[in-house]
């Protein structure tokens, strides 16, 4: 076995390429969105789902749409 000392052994690392390839690392693209948390009661859930069924939307997308159309009212 042959005995290297610290500096070629360093010199050893630098020429050798790494294992694994450095992975580039972008930021998180981040929207501004909030959570929002409400508390419906069993019936209140209900109507909200089957309206999301009934038009073909998310959840989501029904609270959106609801809060849309309670701004849009509100500022008249």
């Amino acid at each position: 076995m042959k005995h290297l000392n610290v500096k070629e052994q360093l010199q050893g690392l630098i020429s050798q390429a790494p294992a694994t390839p450095v992975q580039k690392v972008n930021p998180v693209k981040t929207e501004r969105a909030y959570h929002l948390n409400c508390w419906l009661d069993g019936e209140q859930e209900k109507a909200l789902k089957q309206y999301a069924l009934d038009h073909d939307l998310s959840i989501k997308e029904t609270v959106l749409t609801a809060l849309e159309l309670l701004y849009s009212q509100s500022t008249k």
